[in-house]
């Protein structure tokens, strides 16, 4: 059984989705966060993405696994990981690559997701799905010109966290998803303006107003 370690945000999940779904399901996940213990690892092999340590836990976790026979590997994208885990053959260092890239790229995935009862979707090792590259557009490592507001606010508030969201979030359009964020931000607009609407009928500024007195 392998362990993926990851991070606890968009990014960190895209990467479980990956893995979870490349190994079909034969896998755990441990979402980690700036503080955490980390998850007890026993007789597991141990996958880390977009996560690092000090060089000597990094050393004592690939020592304990080499002993027990158990695979260690730790991906990461940043510059001081670089010169810290340096010398370190378990550690691999790879600049301007998000979790999910990172596991996208060392698993080599070939999977597919289901889209309905009787439709799925490939994905191949040089055709990632969008949201692998999303979240490398959210550093600002692509997609310049395109304006991800959007894309963020139907991400962040029209899918869960859970597998069966996460596949259909990727085998979705993208101008799909796109025109979701648009309506969820009409959706909010109108709903301020009703409260808006509420407040000045009830004698209290409006929240416009509230906001325009807070800046002066």
């Amino acid at each position: 059984m392998k362990l993926i370690i990851t991070q606890d945000n968009i990014e960190g999940y895209t990467a479980a989705w990956v893995a979870k779904r490349q190994l079909k399901g034969e896998c755990e996940l441990a979402f980690f966060k700036a503080g955490d213990r980390l998850p007890e690892a026993s007789g597991k092999d141990i996958m880390i993405f977009g996560i690092s340590f000090a060089r000597h836990v990094v050393q004592r976790l690939a020592k304990e696994a080499a002993s027990e026979h158990r695979e260690f590997r730790l991906f990461d994208n940043d510059i001081r990981a670089r010169a810290e885990l340096a010398g370190i053959k378990e550690a691999k260092i790879v600049m301007y690559a998000t979790p999910a890239r990172l596991a996208w790229e060392h698993l080599r995935c070939d999977f597919k997701v289901k889209v309905g009862p009787s439709k799925s979707v490939d994905f191949r090792v040089n055709t990632a799905p969008w949201i692998v590259d999303y979240t490398e557009a959210e550093k600002g490592w692509k997609w310049p010109n395109l304006p991800r507001h959007f894309l963020k606010l139907a991400i962040d508030n029209c899918y869960k966290r859970e597998l069966e969201e996460w596949d259909e979030l990727a085998t979705r359009d993208l101008a799909a998803v796109f025109e979701q964020g648009k309506e969820f931000a009409k959706t909010q607009q109108k709903k301020e303006e009703i409260a808006d609407g509420k407040d000045s009928e009830a004698g209290e500024p409006s929240k416009v107003s509230r906001r325009k007195s807070s800046k002066q």
